[in-house]
């Protein structure tokens, strides 16, 4: 097994002085004068600029800078000549991720710097850079990343894997904190990217854009009131809030007509992936990074390779069986049992098969749906409806109509049946893990935060789920003929997963996210 060395990056300083210096001189009879003297031209100075890629540590990566580039050596390390100045865009591009062994997906950058030396470019400094883009100064935005991921700034500009290294105990605790947030943000870019094409594709690397731009913007704009780490936690858990602005932010540049569908589906699963890195803990990070990338990055292949059919589906029904099947992997793959695998047998690799779900679920619906309606209802009608009709028919009405028996009746039941119609709604506070029937009834449920499941069967029109304040739940609907789908509300580690069951076929298969769920029951059923 290669063992990784640290190297120091040391500043070269050259000096190429280019031109000369001269005089001159002409004499005349009359005493004449001489040509002034050339001046030095400006020295031209070079210096070395350098860094080092993180995510892993990424190797044989394209790094570029204003017009030049270069590429990372075995251990994320880059270097170049340089005679530009201090404020252009690095950008780190492909290569591998030396942690999980697998292709680095997506573009990466930072923002050059005052000397240029050891610069560390990372999923934040890709938040940082995305700030400054609009508007920021790179102080600033720097400022506001690090107080919304409740790190110091030292360790935002720095290489969090080797600081979990050779940091101090309260320096590893911010590295540990870093890398997990590395962990979500570019889990969540990625997997949206996949949604709408493949690696490397214009779409993907627009989306892969796109996402990191939203975030920072809604990190940013919340810095001035927010001063914990919670409010990175509340920002990435509300992933309807981050699909609405991603669905604007790519309006302009992805023409596809079935975009906000395509990313509307992945987000369940984008979710998912932040709940399970979240749920990882800073001390399985801090005491072994290389297996909780690799566990987060198994779980992820898996997601991605179904969130890719996505990508390439032409209907909403070929995007609902991609959505389902991307759920039933993230069912089969539990992130803390990957961990685990991981920690135990690190030289375990991470794996690229799909499981089984994607060659079940597309057969069994259109195999069984056809075929028994034709057969069945055809036949019986025209047989039993001609005869009954003539014979009972005349012979009713003479015999019992006359008796006078409806004025009796009306009298006491008018009286006495008041309290039954008063019942037509219901009111449900849930606090824990239960479960209730909204019937024929119109039920509002009130839901207190926390964490726990919920079941309620036969939820339609009239019907509201009552969230509390702080984030949109997000739709995670695996199947749109099966009258099932489950809505996630998360917010400050709380998590309410609400199962509704039997809700009405046609609902079902239309519904991918809030808009859709107010358009199926009504404007106020979920808030």
């Amino acid at each position: 097994m290669k063992t990784k060395s640290k190297k120091h990056i040391s500043l070269v300083l050259s000096t190429f002085i280019l031109g000369s210096m001269g005089l001159v001189g002409c004499s005349s009879d009359s005493g004449g004068s001489s040509e002034p003297a050339v001046v030095a031209e400006k020295p031209i100075i070079a210096k070395t600029v350098s860094g080092i890629a993180v995510d892993g540590y990424i190797k044989l990566a394209t790094v570029t800078l204003n017009g030049l580039s270069t590429q990372t050596n075995d251990i994320g390390i880059w270097s170049m000549s340089y005679t530009g100045n201090n404020s252009h865009v690095i950008s780190v591009k492909g290569g591998i991720d030396t942690s999980t062994g697998k292709p680095f997906e997506g573009t990466l950058k930072a923002e050059l710097g005052a000397d240029g030396v050891n610069v560390a470019v990372t999923p934040l400094s890709t938040l940082v850079s995305s700030l400054v883009k609009n508007g920021e100064t790179k102080a600033a935005a720097s400022a506001k990343i690090a107080t919304q991921l409740g790190i110091s700034e030292a360790t935002l500009a720095g290489d969090p894997i080797a600081i979990l290294a050779t940091g101090t105990t309260e320096q590893k605790s911010e590295a540990a904190q870093a890398m997990k947030s590395i962990l979500i943000v570019q889990k969540a870019a990625e997997a949206f990217a996949k949604s709408m094409g493949d690696s490397g594709s214009d779409n993907y690397e627009a989306t892969f854009a796109g996402m990191y731009d939203v975030i920072a913007a809604q990190l940013g704009s919340a810095a001035a009131s927010a001063t914990t780490v919670s409010a990175f936690d509340t920002v990435m858990a509300n992933t309807s809030g981050l699909t609405t602005a991603l669905q604007a932010n790519l309006a302009s540049t992805i023409t596809d007509p079935l975009m906000n569908d395509r990313l509307q589906a992945a987000s369940g699963s984008v979710a998912t992936i932040i709940t399970s890195v979240h749920s990882i803990s800073n001390a399985d990070i801090a005491n072994n990074a290389d297996s909780a990338a690799k566990a987060v990055e198994q779980l992820t292949t898996l997601i991605e390779n179904q969130l890719v059919l996505i990508s390439s589906s032409t209907t909403l029904a070929a995007i609902g069986t991609a959505q389902t099947n991307a759920a039933v992997v993230t069912e089969q793959n539990d992130i803390a049992n990957l961990v685990n695998d991981y920690t135990t047998n690190p030289n375990l690799g991470v794996t690229d098969s799909v499981v089984t779900p994607p060659v079940v679920d597309p057969v069994v619906p259109p195999v069984v749906d056809p075929v028994v309606p034709p057969v069945v209802d055809p036949v019986v009608p025209p047989v039993v409806d001609p005869v009954v009709p003539p014979v009972v028919d005349p012979v009713v009405p003479p015999v019992v109509v006359p008796p006078v028996v409806d004025p009796v009746v009306t009298p006491p039941s008018s009286g006495g049946g008041d309290s039954t119609p008063a019942v037509t709604t219901q009111t449900v506070s849930v606090t824990a893990t239960g479960s209730s029937d909204a019937g024929s009834l119109a039920s509002t449920y009130n839901f207190t935060a926390g964490t726990y499941t919920y079941a309620i069967a036969n939820f339609n029109d009239g019907d509201i789920l009552d969230f509390p304040a702080g984030n949109n739940p997000t739709m995670i609907n695996t199947s749109f003929t099966d009258g099932n789908l489950t809505v996630q509300w998360a917010n400050d580690g709380n998590v309410i997963l609400v199962n509704l069951s039997n809700i009405p076929t046609a609902d079902d298969a239309s519904i991918l996210g809030t808009t859709s769920f107010k358009t199926a029951f009504g404007t106020s059923s979920i808030q």
